[in-house]
């Protein structure tokens, strides 16, 4: 066996919608994560932020995404702005359960 294997893509589907809903946000963000980790050499960094953001297609995340998507297509927003890393971090500050309860169920 060569000690210089070439990575390969996964071949792995895209996770579902987002539903909008705070308690199917942890495991839909991971599940994005985990995916763009596993096909990083498929897409480039504009392509992980518009199937992120479409993918966000229902309720609340609609909303979320709609915004999203107006910053990228807005010339005067700084590249430095409109990062996936923002926008995964904007997700969780607002899509991420805060209280007690659903920290522990989540643990």
């Amino acid at each position: 066996m060569s000690t210089t294997t070439a990575l390969v893509d996964v071949k792995a589907g895209l996770p579902e919608d987002f539903s909008g809903r705070s308690e199917d946000s942890r495991r839909w963000i991971l599940a994005m994560s985990t995916y763009f980790s596993m096909c990083r050499s498929r897409y480039t960094d504009k392509q992980m932020k518009l199937i992120l953001l479409n993918k966000m297609s229902k309720g609340r995340g609609a909303d979320f995404s709609e915004g999203w998507l107006s910053k990228i297509a807005d010339i005067n927003v700084p590249d430095d702005q409109k990062t996936k890393e923002l926008i995964v971090y904007n997700f969780e500050k607002v899509f991420l359960p805060t209280d007690k309860s659903s920290r522990a169920r989540a643990a």
